[in-house]
């Protein structure tokens, strides 16, 4: 009886320590996952704050810092609150800047308006059109859904452009003014659009920026291509040196593009790992300058300090080149390109 209860009685420690074990794993991966999390806040900030993503990012280090080495309850709980406040700081930031661009689009139909009213009455031919132009703006001013007041936008500024086309025809000195107020109308609305076109990792546009550039390849004398870059291997890298190595690895190819796309609407943030770049030029020529990119960055001069030690910011990156043929969409020409790439990557594993 003796030894039975003995034995019973080691089982029951066993299991005891078997749940602390498992316990201790869980709570392991649990506080691990927190300061991944933690990590990853400071890129929720849109490009307008960039302070507040720094100040928030140099406070969660802060945080993650003081969660190693089996923290005690009382640090837990202030790592907790200290991020809890640093999401609503962003949270209240970026509400604040998309309210901000999203009033400065209706100032901009208020302006219009006004500045067609003014105007109507200096010719009689237009005053009609003018005035129903008029009337249509200052019925955009007063509305209040945005998506609604840009789809309309995009329909009322060709019209408006075309009317002060054929009065500049007519009467040139006449239009100079009001000229000046389209201008700043279309310029305020880009920069309205922008702001929520622009990749916040890298600070590149992002693929639906492209469009509007297509036009521009069109009209070149000289080919075009596009070319799609890869970042080779990225899941694993991100798996093996984490999400934030990661990030800082997208960031320094974006740098070493950008040193060598440097014109506006010339380089894009396109996917995950992928950017594509706009090069003037036949493939051959242009496939040239890529190799020497691809070449550079696998010199790294790019570095990261992980667990106080430093590391190359560097791995291998594919491309593909597809010269652009005038007329077709977007779709299709990243469809050509995105075969190029691929045929590249399969005939490098052979």
């Amino acid at each position: 009886m003796t030894r039975s209860r003995r034995e019973t009685g080691v089982i029951s420690i066993r299991r005891e320590i078997d749940e602390s074990e498992l316990m201790a794993t869980n709570f392991a991966a649990l506080m691990n996952a927190f300061v991944r999390l933690t990590t990853a806040v400071p890129k929720t900030a849109l490009a307008a704050n960039p302070q507040l993503a720094e100040k928030c990012k140099q406070s969660l280090e802060a945080v993650a810092t003081s969660l190693r080495d089996l923290p005690r309850v009382r640090v837990i709980d202030e790592a907790g609150d200290a991020a809890a406040k640093q999401i609503e700081q962003i949270c209240g930031a970026n509400k604040a800047a998309i309210e901000e661009r999203d009033a400065a689009v209706k100032d901009v139909v208020a302006m219009t308006a006004k500045a067609i009213s003014g105007l109507k009455g200096d010719g009689a031919r237009h005053t009609s059109h003018l005035s129903t132009l008029a009337a249509g703006f200052e019925a955009l001013s007063r509305v209040e859904d945005v998506s609604e007041l840009r789809r309309r936008l995009r329909d009322d500024a060709g019209v408006l452009r075309q009317s002060v086309e054929q009065m500049h025809r007519d009467n040139e000195e006449a239009v100079r003014e009001f000229e000046s107020q389209v201008s700043a109308f279309e310029e305020r609305l880009e920069t309205a659009r922008r702001g929520s076109g622009v990749d916040r990792l890298t600070g590149l546009p992002s693929q639906r920026d492209i469009g509007r550039h297509l036009g521009r390849m069109a009209s070149c004398d000289q080919a075009m291509c596009a070319v799609l870059f890869d970042i080779e291997g990225f899941r694993e890298i991100n798996e093996k040196h984490g999400t934030l190595f990661g990030d800082q690895l997208l960031q320094a190819l974006a740098h070493q593009l950008r040193t060598k796309f440097p014109e506006d609407g010339t380089l894009f943030r396109w996917a995950a790992d992928e950017f594509l770049a706009i090069a003037p030029g036949l493939p051959p020529a242009v496939s040239g300058l890529c190799r020497d990119i691809v070449w550079s960055f696998a010199c790294s001069q790019y570095f990261t300090v992980k667990d106080g030690v430093e590391m190359p910011l560097t791995a291998g990156v594919a491309f593909g080149i597809a010269q652009y043929v005038p007329g077709e969409s977007v779709e299709q020409l990243y469809g050509r390109v995105h075969d190029a790439l691929a045929k590249n990557k399969a005939g490098a594993r052979r």
